[in-house]
């Protein structure tokens, strides 16, 4: 099976108050107005400081998903349609039935809000159910303690640590921890993140 017919083809997720579809071109400048961050981790580490810099990098986004290489996303609120973040799945190989959800930026209304944990419940139980993923990876530069922390949150385990991983914009050489859910951890994953959920 082909990553095309596997991961990459049109996606529409939903959940009780999000939605992720497949990222197109006619809404990368309302997505860029949505979440840019100057002063994130993003705009820091990343050097994507402006609704310019984010057009530029959603546009490569697409272009690499014309390759195959990642399938970029956006997701909403349910009923209002307002953009809350992206994300993309990346690293996809059909053979091993094993992907990395990666690139995840929260726009900044959203944070500490409902919005990823339902995002994570929606688009895991996307990968576990509709794709029958047996491995979801996350990638979270050392340096990123939120992330590491909202990751951590959801139920994800640490795997350890690779050295010397990442060069940033700006020539700063880091690390990244790698995080993992597996099948066979998915219904009590599951259940974690529907209760988180229900609290949030």
């Amino acid at each position: 099976m082909t990553a095309t017919a596997w991961a990459m083809g049109e996606m529409m997720v939903r959940g009780e108050r999000v939605e992720l579809r497949s990222l197109v071109r006619g809404e990368v400048s309302e997505v860029a107005a949505a979440i840019v961050d100057p002063t994130g981790w993003h705009g820091r580490h990343w050097a994507v400081e402006s609704e310019a810099d984010i057009e530029r990098m959603l546009l490569a986004h697409l272009a690499e998903r014309e390759k195959g290489a990642v399938h970029p996303l956006v997701y909403r609120t349910a009923g209002t349609g307002e953009v809350c973040g992206i994300t993309r799945l990346m690293r996809v190989e059909p053979a091993n039935r094993c992907l990395e959800i990666g690139g995840t930026w929260v726009a900044p209304k959203w944070r500490r809000t409902f919005v990823n944990t339902e995002v994570k419940l929606a688009l895991l139980g996307h990968c576990f159910e509709a794709l029958a993923c047996l491995r979801v990876e996350l990638r979270v530069h050392e340096g990123n303690l939120r992330s590491q922390a909202a990751v951590a949150r959801i139920g994800a385990k640490l795997e350890g640590a690779m050295r010397c991983r990442q060069i940033d914009a700006r020539g700063g050489i880091g690390g990244v921890r790698l995080y993992s859910v597996v099948a066979p951890e998915w219904a009590e994953t599951k259940a974690h993140l529907t209760a988180l959920a229900r609290r949030a």
